[in-house]
């Protein structure tokens, strides 16, 4: 296996923060998404989808009690149970205008002007300028279709300059915005008679709102089944602790525990799933004796700790020729020393990291071979998995030209061919076949005795059908394999003299079969060896894999 990275880190790349004034910029800028629809036809949606879950009256209560803490609109819409995320994508003045109707059907004082702001462009652009923070999402909400949530992603993915056609999102919300909707949740229950308990997750409508708005922006398609993933985390570093309550709340069984990370204390145990099983076992008298009652004012809005683009890996497949013996097939360094100036692994990976524009590769072959033996014939079959590959996609003409850039690299001493895109389901192949496969080796063996006919004759007789032979791990190997007894079968053996102390011996053996063991018998831990069945020590000089059968890469 052998790794290589090739981005750092982000500041290796092109930069492309632009400025405000520059006409990319414009380009790329994402207003409120088109909702044509007035507030009639907004009026009837959101009344449609309360009829499903609570009554009027309280919708009308659960209104006063969030504008009361000056909760925004779509954060309102997440507790009045409204599901239908084109209602969230209409205009904030909107939304403010249809609850006001809600409220006034009920003869009832409808939400305050002041509360009902009407937000510019410009003002939703520059925090400097916005209207109170909503304590329940912290803001993300109000901007999830605005350049404060777009912008970024849209940065990092240009300057990884991706060739993708569509897109998955994963979004990692503040930690503290779990006490603050359940605190809200509680206030509404206690003021509105509200028993109910399907408040909307945060996370649905604004995955639905940035995923919608980086479609528009990108150009890309929003898919939850796309191997190319956008994770986007957020922080709210003025409510991280807001959870540390429920430490002195018996019922809420919640512990955290202080340990050191690279010299520093770090808190472990209030990870967002425990903070949320801790409320759900936390009575309401609990919360509001020990916790955060009403939802308090905040003043920051959020942040985001990171946005990582990633592609699924992909995989090539091939098979490889080694003409030289003195390439490895993946880097051999003992003690920090390199004992082969090139390796098979590198000479390929390395093409095809700068083709697709990867992070790392990872090199699996059918079986190997030392770095002192030659794999001719029809090559070993192998595969690579590129990481993170900012171009997934490469024609065949392509690859095609990277087989001709590998033999140049390598000073034609290592070729690939056949190379192809291959889908995970196959890759097992490689590995089962390690242990299925038949090897076609070719050497040239000296014996410390005169070689005569009746010995090549014997020998023949021998290979035509077959011995079975005990290997224990040979000494070569033993650091880093396990000490045992491997019977392996060598099917087909084939002896031709070259001379008074040498043969050419071909064979056809199980996969797994230490070679080069078999002729010389690694002081007797190899039975029958070579040297056993022509009574002389014997040894091998030269040794050649001449083909892995082994169907691969797979037929489309």
């Amino acid at each position: 296996m052998s790794k290589k990275r090739l981005w750092s880190d982000d500041h290796a790349l092109v930069s492309v923060g632009l400025p405000p004034e520059t006409d990319k910029w414009k380009r790329i800028k994402i207003e409120n998404p088109s909702f044509s629809e007035g507030v009639d036809f907004l009026y009837q949606k959101v009344t449609s989808e309360l009829q499903k879950t609570c009554h009027g009256k309280i919708s009308r209560d659960i209104i006063n009690v969030l504008s009361d803490i000056s909760a925004c609109a779509r954060c309102t819409l997440r507790f009045l149970s409204i599901r239908d995320w084109n209602v969230y994508s209409a205009p904030e003045e909107l939304l403010f205008e249809t609850f006001r109707r809600i409220c006034a059907n009920f003869d009832v004082e409808p939400l305050s002007e002041t509360r009902a702001n009407v937000y510019t462009t410009e003002e939703i652009i520059s925090p400097r300028e916005s209207p109170t923070i909503c304590p329940l999402c912290f803001d993300l909400l109000r901007f999830a279709d605005k350049l404060d949530c777009v912008w970024p992603i849209c940065e990092k993915y240009y300057a990884h300059d991706y060739k993708v056609t569509d897109f998955n999102l994963n979004i990692v919300l503040p930690s503290g915005v779990i006490v603050k909707n359940h605190s809200a949740l509680i206030r509404i229950q206690r003021l509105a008679a509200f028993t109910g308990d399907y408040v909307v997750d945060l996370k649905a409508p604004y995955k639905s709102l940035l995923g919608s708005s980086i479609q528009e922006a990108l150009g890309l398609q929003h898919s939850s089944g796309s191997k190319f993933l956008i994770n986007v985390e957020y922080c709210h570093p003025e409510t991280q602790e807001n959870h540390r309550f429920l430490t002195r709340v018996s019922s809420a069984n919640f512990q955290l525990k202080k340990i050191k990370v690279k010299g520093k204390d770090v808190w472990t145990g209030d990870s967002r799933q425990n903070i949320a099983k801790a409320l759900a076992v936390t009575g309401d008298d609990d919360f509001i004796e020990y916790g955060e009652y009403p939802p308090t004012a905040v003043t920051e809005r959020f942040q985001i700790l990171t946005i990582r683009l990633e592609h699924s890996p992909i995989f090539v497949g091939g098979r490889y020729l080694k003409l030289s013996r003195d390439i490895s097939q993946t880097p051999w360094v003992v003690s920090g020393s390199r004992l082969t100036e090139k390796s098979v692994s590198e000479c390929i990976g390395e093409i095809l990291r700068e083709k697709y524009r990867c992070d790392d590769y990872n090199f699996v072959s059918a079986g190997r071979e030392d770095a002192n033996v030659r794999m001719l014939g029809n090559g070993r079959p192998f595969y690579l998995g590129l990481i993170n590959p900012r171009e997934p996609c490469l024609s065949q003409h392509e690859l095609n030209d990277a087989e001709m850039e590998i033999a140049e690299l390598s000073g034609k001493l290592i070729r690939a061919h056949k190379l192809k895109p291959i889908d995970e389901c196959h890759l097992p192949t490689i590995k089962t076949g390690e242990e299925s496969k038949y090897i076609f080796t070719s050497m040239l063996v000296w014996l410390s005795k005169m070689v005569s006919t009746e010995m090549v004759n014997k020998l023949n007789e021998i290979g035509t059908s077959g011995i079975t032979i005990d290997q224990w791990t040979p000494i070569r190997v033993l650091q880093r394999r396990a000490l045992m007894v491997r019977k392996k079968r060598i099917h087909n053996l084939l002896a031709e003299a070259l001379g008074e102390h040498f043969l050419r011996i071909e064979l056809r053996t199980e996969a797994g079969t230490y070679i080069k063991e078999f002729i010389h018998g690694d002081l007797g831990r190899t039975t029958p060896s070579l040297g056993n069945l022509v009574g002389c020590d014997a040894d091998i000089l030269e040794l050649d894999v001449i083909d892995v059968e082994l169907a691969w890469p797979p037929e489309d």
